[in-house]
Order: structure tokens, then sequence, then C-alpha cells
């Protein structure tokens, strides 16, 4: 049953200085290794770097993977997961960066994943028009495209 204020939360479209602060999770990286680990090596898995989440209205405007270095691309169960992700209309950008510094200064380069064969080793994937991203500044005016933009696509 919907409340009256049509299914949102009731709390702040904006989040808590305590929830910035937040870093990755020791737990979520041992579960994570655990499953490499312990279950049989047929049962693949990737993770999300980062979704960018909207609340008003609710919904996954994109998925972001950060990747560090030449050597560090897309993996076939990437490919998988961003094929369906692109099913369901959801963007998913590459973000490329030299090194661990020119990521803290949100210097890199940002491809859209437009999909891929996840068969052939290495796969193949096919990507937008690369840009280049050159400072926090700039990354928060594209992200806040991107988020107006989903929310003209979605209707809401």
């Amino acid at each position: 049953m919907l409340s009256d204020n049509g299914g949102y939360a009731r709390t702040s479209l904006s989040m808590s200085d305590r929830r910035r602060e937040v870093m990755g999770s020791p737990t979520r990286d041992l579960f994570k290794q655990l499953h490499k680990q312990r279950l049989p090596s047929y049962m693949f898995a990737c993770d999300v770097d980062l979704r960018w989440v909207e609340k008003n209205p609710y919904g996954v405007v994109a998925e972001l993977d950060v990747k560090v270095g030449a050597r560090d691309t897309v993996t076939f169960t990437e490919v998988i997961g961003y094929n369906d992700d692109i099913r369901v209309g959801r963007k998913v950008f590459i973000v490329q960066a030299t090194d661990q510094e020119a990521l803290a200064a949100y210097r890199f380069t940002v491809r859209q994943y437009l999909g891929g064969n996840p068969g052939p080793n290495p796969v193949v994937v096919r990507y937008g028009e690369p840009f280049f991203i050159d400072g926090f500044e700039e990354f928060a005016a594209w992200e806040a495209r991107e988020r107006a933009e989903w929310k003209a696509r979605v209707g809401r």
C-alpha cells in the first residue's frame, strides 16, 4: 500500500555527513573473496563499482566501473552483467584512470559501454566516444546532466 507521499521516503533527499564518510566495506570484500574461494569455479559473479541512484523518483540512473591502469580491463563477467543492464535501459560507463593519483584528482577518461561479447578471450567490447573529465567540478556537472537526462527519459 502506498503512503500519502506517493510511496517515496520521507527522509531528506540529500546524504548525511555521516553517510558521506563511509568507506568501502571489509565485510563486503571478505564475502566476495569467500564466494570465489568456496563455491565451485563455474559460479561466476561480478560487482558494481558505483551506482548512481535517484531518490525522487526512485531508480538507478547508471552504473560506473572504475579501471586503473592500462591492464585493468572489462572482464567477461562484467560484459554479461553490463549487457543485461543495457537490455533494461540502464547506462553503463567505464571510468579509466592512468593511476590512483589521477583517480583521486578526478582526471580520467569516460566511455559509455554499448555492448560486448563475453565469449572471446579477451572479451570484445563496444564503447561510445571517449571524453575526458578534468577535475571534480567537471565530473559533478556531467553526473548532473546524466541524472537530468535519466529523469526526462523515465518521465518521472
